[in-house]
């Protein structure tokens, strides 16, 4: 036979191919394409393409477990546009926007970064570019420009630390991701980037990254997700030259402005006026730390060098009355100052006073006189203006005019029978108010029970011990528990010299003035003292010998003209008219003395011509109303 040659044997071979793939395409149509790469196994059923398992061709090849899946890199244009894959000359046709957007749904690619977006993977969803990452989807938000806050300084070649960022309050309207970039064309910028899970009102902290390259004044741009939030929005931040070289004088620092709980500083109002001497100009940075709610900052230029006044300015609000010490830090080339500390004072609240006694003496006696009266309600002295000396709210006095102090004066002040009424802050006794010996010395057990439960009191008595059979005496006692506490009356006359001790507290040192070691004069005669007094119980004392030089004094070192309790809220001054004052010169009555302005000043006193010494009964009594306030405040019976 025959056999054929080889242009019939190609001819047959290519007829045979021709017929192979017409069969496959005729029955293409029916069959369900699958594609496995590596493994030689079929992919899962629903699976149309799958990455199984290989082993390695040679050492250190990759495998599927070894490796993954690399996405084509692109650089996506818009957040809401299918470029580059489409010319942007498209954009609104019918055709792209109504067919092709959707049909390319689950498009992915990975964006190599810029235009705005994040780099990473994203997936087309018909709409828009999703990041892989944005699982909830955008955030749909809102801010107050004005409520924006940029903190810590910024300074021309100086890198971003922890302490710049920014503060974003926004609200939410839909839960969602959020990818915050704040861009400022100066070579640094602010991000943030988080979920929402709930609508609602948030603070964002926005981190500051680079370096400033010049300084000026930059214009924050904000972005979520690449979509500019509000253009009108455009927080500035202040960028300064180099920092100067300069120096903090401390003790000329002035605080200005009112301070109170739960009240947010005011920018305009609080504030640190600051003496600076300037070595060399520059930028200047001087901030707080952060002491119970607030802080102090400032930022700015120094252009001329010599002694100048800036201004810091407080942020936050305080949490509680208790004074806060802060430290102001500069960042001077010269060498960073943390020496400098600052006292801001927060006004205590409202309180209630009961008042027993007359004249100007008590606190709801006549004002004008020149007595206590005088310097309590003078807003000067005690008050709510930025010159207090003491910052408080007006108080409540609940005034009592009287020479007898009985359990009907004292009930409804002490012990309120209405349980929602509550006992008064702080009483105040001095002359000639005594408690009396009725009903088994009541009134002076029930204001010992007071005292026991935190109450404050204030008592100038000049009765003590012969009066009302020794009712004033036996509350002490009482007080006390000790039987043997007792003393003596007219142990000292008019113009005797008392000397403090040298203890440091509010009394002896206080806002009115360091009075350690100086004196307090008795006013016109009758000072009474203690002859034995528990040890365990006093905290400081004076006694009554006369520091005034005369030779008629009957008070010795021994016995005790006043003391401060060491366990309770009480001081005692053996004299009643300790505040008593009337503008005049004698020196043996009326030791207070007070300037043209109703402020506490020193008065030459004394019963003996030669060797008067200024007093400061004014200061005095002024430094014990301090304490008074302080204590009810933060170790009263109305707040402990």
């Amino acid at each position: 036979m025959r056999q054929p040659n080889f242009k019939q044997r190609l001819c047959i071979g290519i007829t045979l191919k021709l017929l192979l793939l017409t069969a496959i395409i005729w029955i293409s149509p029916t069959m369900y394409a699958q594609v496995t790469i590596g493994g030689n196994t079929p992919p899962e059923k629903a699976a149309l393409l799958e990455i199984k398992d290989k082993k390695a061709a040679t050492y250190g090849g990759e495998t599927s477990t070894t490796g993954g899946l690399l996405l084509p890199r692109v650089i996506l244009v818009d957040r809401n546009e299918l470029f580059p894959f489409f010319d942007s000359a498209l954009q609104g046709n019918n055709d792209y926007e109504n067919i092709q957007k959707p049909a390319h749904t689950g498009l992915m690619v990975y964006h190599i970064g810029g235009n705005n977006l994040a780099a990473g993977a994203y997936l087309w969803n018909g709409e828009e570019w999703k990041k892989i990452e944005e699982t909830m989807g955008k955030a749909d938000l809102t801010i107050v420009c004005s409520n924006i806050k940029v903190l810590g300084s910024y300074v021309e070649g100086q890198s971003m630390t922890s302490g710049n960022y920014l503060e974003i309050k926004v609200t939410v309207n839909k839960p969602g991701s959020y990818n915050i970039m704040g861009t400022t064309g100066n070579n640094y910028i602010f991000l943030a980037t988080g979920e929402f899970h709930i609508a609602g009102e948030y603070t964002i902290i926005a981190t500051a990254q680079g370096t400033p390259q010049t300084a000026g004044t930059d214009n924050i741009t904000l972005v979520n997700f690449g979509e500019e939030i509000d253009p009108t929005c455009k927080p500035p931040v202040i960028v300064a030259s180099n920092i100067a070289d300069y120096n903090l004088l401390c003790s000329s620092t002035v605080v200005k402005g009112i301070y109170k709980v739960n009240q947010p500083l005011n920018v305009n109002t609080n504030y640190l006026e600051l003496s600076i001497y300037v070595n060399s100009t520059g930028s200047y940075s001087i901030s707080s730390n952060t002491v119970d709610g607030i802080s102090f900052y400032g930022t700015g230029e120094f252009t001329s060098i010599g002694p100048q006044t800036i201004k810091v300015y407080g942020q936050g609000i305080p949490k509680s009355t208790k004074t806060k010490k802060i430290t102001l830090t500069t960042n001077s080339i010269g060498g960073t100052s943390t020496n400098c500390d600052v006292d801001i004072l927060i006004v205590i609240p409202k309180k209630r006073i009961l008042s027993l006694g007359t004249s100007d003496r008590a606190l709801h006696g006549n004002a004008g006189s020149g007595g206590t009266a005088d310097i309590f309600t003078y807003s000067g002295n005690f008050g709510t203006l930025e010159s207090s000396t003491f910052k408080i709210e007006d108080p409540d006095i609940i005034g009592v005019t009287t020479g007898s102090i009985t359990t009907s004066i004292l009930q409804n002040h002490l012990q309120p029978t209405n349980p929602l009424d509550k006992p008064v802050d702080i009483v105040f006794i001095t002359y000639n108010a005594d408690l009396t010996a009725n009903d088994s010395f009541a009134a002076g057990k029930m204001l010992a029970e007071y005292v026991k439960k935190g109450g404050v009191v204030i008592m100038y008595n000049e009765h003590m011990f012969n009066h009302n059979s020794g009712a004033p005496g036996k509350f002490i006692q009482e007080l006390f528990d000790d039987a043997a506490a007792w003393g003596v009356e007219d142990v000292a006359g008019g113009g005797v010299l008392y000397k403090l001790p040298n203890y440091d507290d509010m009394i002896l040192n206080g806002p009115f003035g360091d009075l350690r070691g100086k004196y307090v004069g008795e006013d016109g005669c009758c000072g009474d003292a203690f002859t034995y007094l528990p040890p365990s119980e006093i905290e400081w004392s004076f006694s009554s010998y006369d520091y005034s030089g005369s030779s008629s004094t009957s008070g010795n070192q021994s016995q005790i003209s006043g003391f401060k309790a060491k366990n309770y809220n009480l001081v005692w001054f053996g004299d009643g008219g300790l505040g008593s004052g009337n503008g005049g010169t004698s020196d043996t009555s009326y030791p207070v003395a007070l300037d043209a302005s109703r402020r506490p000043i020193s008065k030459l006193y004394g019963r003996n011509n030669s060797t008067r010494k200024y007093v400061e009964n004014a200061r005095f009594v002024a430094n014990v109303l301090c304490w008074a306030f302080q204590q009810s405040e933060f170790n009263g019976i109305n707040t402990k």
